[in-house]
């Protein structure tokens, strides 16, 4: 009996503390989040990517060009999942807009011109 007491003593803790462990992994969009959170950046936007307009070209064909885009094509146009390794999530999702106004179509149905400033906001959904 008291040789079970010290056997539990001390595989309680260890048990404790590897089953612990797991919950702190986080993924790449999470630990991005937070360090903004902790830098105090504002939480509307937690990151802007900011282009620059090409005549005739979509503001979707400039970021694929400069970007890795991960993205869903869908009968009403294409949603932009990711930019490089920062992924939409259920509270965060990627919104553009052209001369500081929200565009009304899908990012491959915008065409640009020169001199538009095409901005990706990562922006928090409310």
């Amino acid at each position: 009996m008291k040789r079970n007491f010290w056997l539990a003593l001390f595989l309680v803790p260890i048990i404790f503390w590897v089953g612990c462990g797991h919950a702190d992994r986080k993924t790449e969009t999470e630990k991005i989040i937070e360090t903004a959170e902790k830098a105090a950046l504002p939480m509307a936007d937690s990151l802007v990517i900011e282009l620059k307009g090409e005549t005739g070209k979509s503001v979707f064909e400039i970021t694929k060009v400069l970007h890795r885009v991960d993205f869903i094509e869908s009968p009403g146009g294409i949603f932009v999942k990711g930019i490089d390794s920062l992924t939409a999530s259920n509270s965060y999702a990627w919104i553009y807009s052209v001369n500081d106004s929200m565009a009304p179509v899908s990012s491959e149905r915008f065409l640009t011109k020169n001199g538009d400033r095409i901005k990706w906001h990562f922006r928090k959904l409310q």
